[in-house]
């Protein structure tokens, strides 16, 4: 059993356990969105996810919003573009 939080998906009504690959790729997205270099992403995605790991490990239950956020302020502190794309990418068409 993980020690991480269950994530609470309100569009699904399901719960889950947390997969930094499926964070990871979405960050990755929102990176190369607005142009970041490779190495930048890679840093960036390796830091949000440790953040967002280590913010879990407090946690008993989340939801997925709660992680979206958790990760898009993590994200900001990189390029304030690429956090707000991920943390608005599912509103935008």
């Amino acid at each position: 059993m993980s020690d991480l939080a269950l994530i609470y998906d309100k569009t699904t009504q399901t719960t889950s356990s947390f997969s930094s690959d499926s964070l990871a790729h979405s960050l990755n997205n929102a990176c190369l969105a607005v142009g970041l270099s490779d190495g930048v992403i890679q840093d960036a995605v390796t830091r949000v996810c440790h953040s967002v790991s280590q913010w879990l490990l407090q946690k008993d239950e989340v939801t997925s919003d709660d992680v979206r956020r958790q990760a898009a302020a993590a994200l900001s502190v990189v390029s304030a573009e690429a956090g707000y794309i991920y943390e608005n990418e599912n509103a935008m068409i």
